[in-house]
C-alpha cells in the first residue's frame, strides 16, 4: 500500500499552533497515568447490551494504547495528503443501470463545533480531531449528467458520526441535505426542488444508537463492529440515505448491523479479503439490506472494497492511492 509522499508546501513547522495546513501533520498527544488511559478505554466499549456506547457530548476520548495503532490511528492520515479511493460505480436511474467512476477521499482534519466546518484554529475548545469522507459521482443519462456529492464527517478516534452533507444537481434543479449530530440532538435541513417538496427541518432529542447511512463507509471500517455485529447483530437509530434529489425521511429509523463473515472480494486491487457487513432497514426504494465490505489488510486500512444499497447503487474499488488533492497536481 504505498504512504503519501511528503509535500514540502504543506510540512509542519515545530510549533504546532503555527500549524494552519489543510491536514494537521501532529500525532495527538495526551498525557496521563495509564489507569485513566484505561478508563477512558472503558468508556469506548459497548455495553453489556451490544448496543454502542452513548456518545459524548464532549467528542473523542484520549486514545489508549489499544488503538494507538489501529487505522484511524495510522501515522499516514499525519503526512498531508488524502486517502483516495476509485470505484466503479453502478446507479439506477430513470429504471436502467447507469455507470460512473465515483471518487471517495478521506483526510483527517479538525471541526469547530462553533461553526460545524473546518477549524480554523484547532486549538480552541470548541475544536475536535475528525475524519471527513468526501464521495463525488457522475452519472450520464440520454437527458443530462446527475452530479451527486456526499460529505460525511465522524470523530477520528470514537468514529462516532458528526454529520452529513448531501447535494445533487442535474438540469431540473438542485437538492441538498445539512444533518447534524452533536450531544443530544439530531438537527436536520433540507430542501428538495421536487414540485410539492420545498424546505424541510428536523430538530429533536437523539438516540444514543443514532447512525447516518450516508456516513456508514466510513463508520463501520471500525472493527469493532465485527464483534458487535455478530449473532443477531446489533439494534441501530439509522438516518435513511439521502444521496437522491426527490426528498427523503430524516428522522432515524430501526436498523440492524449484523456481521457476515470474512470473504474474498475481487476488486481493481485483485482478491481482497474484507469483512462484510449487513445492514438491514426500513425500505428504501425496495431495498431493505445494504451490504459493505471492508478490507482486512492492515495496509489498506480497512477500506470499503464494495458496497450496494438501495437506488441499485453498486461500488466496487478500483484503486486506492495517496493524494493532496487541494493542492497538487493528479497522480497518474
Amino acid at each position: 500500500m504505498p504512504e503519501p509522499a511528503a509535500i514540502s508546501s504543506h510540512r509542519c513547522p515545530r510549533d504546532r499552533r503555527a500549524c494552519r495546513t489543510h491536514t494537521r501533520r501532529r500525532r495527538p498527544g495526551w498525557s496521563g497515568v495509564a489507569a485513566l488511559a484505561a478508563a477512558l478505554a472503558l468508556l469506548l466499549l459497548p455495553s453489556s447490551s451490544g448496543a454502542p456506547a452513548p456518545r459524548a457530548a464532549t467528542g473523542d476520548a484520549p486514545p489508549t494504547a489499544a488503538i494507538a495503532v489501529a487505522w484511524n490511528e495510522d501515522p499516514a492520515w499525519f503526512r498531508g495528503a488524502a486517502e483516495w479511493a476509485e470505484y466503479d460505480a453502478t446507479r439506477v436511474i430513470y429504471g436502467a443501470p447507469r455507470r460512473s467512476v465515483a471518487t471517495m477521499y478521506t483526510i483527517a482534519q479538525h471541526m469547530d463545533r462553533a461553526t460545524t466546518v473546518k477549524a480554523v484554529d484547532p486549538d480552541v475548545p470548541s475544536a475536535f480531531p475528525a475524519f471527513k469522507q468526501v464521495l463525488r459521482e457522475t452519472y450520464g443519462t440520454p437527458n443530462y449528467d446527475y452530479r451527486l456529492l456526499r460529505t460525511a464527517f465522524a470523530h477520528r478516534v470514537t468514529l462516532v458520526p458528526y454529520k452529513v452533507v448531501i447535494s445533487t444537481q442535474e438540469d431540473c434543479g438542485a437538492s441538498f441535505r445539512h444533518i447534524l449530530l452533536d450531544g443530544t440532538r439530531l438537527v436536520a435541513e433540507a430542501f428538495s426542488y421536487f414540485p410539492g417538496a420545498g424546505a424541510e427541518r428536523l430538530d429533536r432529542a437523539a438516540d444514543p444508537a443514532t447512525l447516518f447511512f450516508d456516513a456508514l463507509p466510513l463508520v463501520l471500517r471500525d472493527p469493532a463492529w465485527c464483534e458487535r455485529g455478530a449473532g443477531d447483530g446489533v439494534p441501530i437509530a439509522l438516518v435513511p440515505p439521502q444521496v437522491h434529489p426527490q426528498p427523503q425521511p430524516l428522522a432515524p429509523r430501526p436498523a440492524t448491523v449484523r456481521r457476515v463473515g470474512r470473504e474474498p472480494v475481487t476488486c481493481g486491487l485483485g482478491v481482497v479479503e474484507a469483512d462484510h457487513l449487513v445492514v438491514e432497514h426500513a425500505a428504501v426504494d425496495g431495498c431493505t439490506e445494504s451490504h459493505f465490505w471492508f478490507a482486512v489488510d492492515p495496509a489498506l486500512r480497512r477500506v470499503l472494497v464494495r458496497h450496494t444499497g438501495p437506488w441499485g447503487t453498486e461500488y466496487v474499488l478500483r484503486r486506492i492511492d495517496w493524494w493532496a488533492y487541494w493542492s497538487d497536481p493528479r497522480p497518474a
